[in-house]
């Protein structure tokens, strides 16, 4: 969802932002992606509302088209992970903001 946004639109905006706090928490706080993907019930708990964050104007330095889909699953795996972290770094504007929200558990 994060590379793929689509239009502003309430249930966009919360897809975007969950998933960018999902990869805040994995890439940052070194959680493991099921700990990330449990977590998410609890960000959306209380329906908060999610602003719509401008998305990235510039290609992203991988997609999933970079991922080799066939390798061995060391390689796949940091395929997975250079491309989460091309995402992640495609949002730098706005992951000052997404880390308040992981203080606090959801945005404000």
């Amino acid at each position: 969802m994060a590379q793929h946004p689509g239009h502003p639109g309430r249930r966009q905006a919360q897809s975007v932002d969950v998933h960018l706090m999902v990869l805040g928490v994995v890439l940052e706080r070194d959680w493991s992606v099921a700990d990330a993907v449990t977590a998410m019930a609890g960000w959306l708990r209380g329906r908060p509302t999610w602003p719509w964050l401008e998305p990235p104007s510039g290609p992203y330095r991988a997609t999933i088209q970079d991922v080799q889909l066939g390798a061995g699953r060391p390689e796949l795996e940091s395929d997975v992970r250079r491309w989460a972290e091309a995402v992640w770094a495609g949002w730098s504007e706005h992951q000052a903001m997404v880390r308040q929200w992981l203080d606090r558990g959801a945005p404000a």
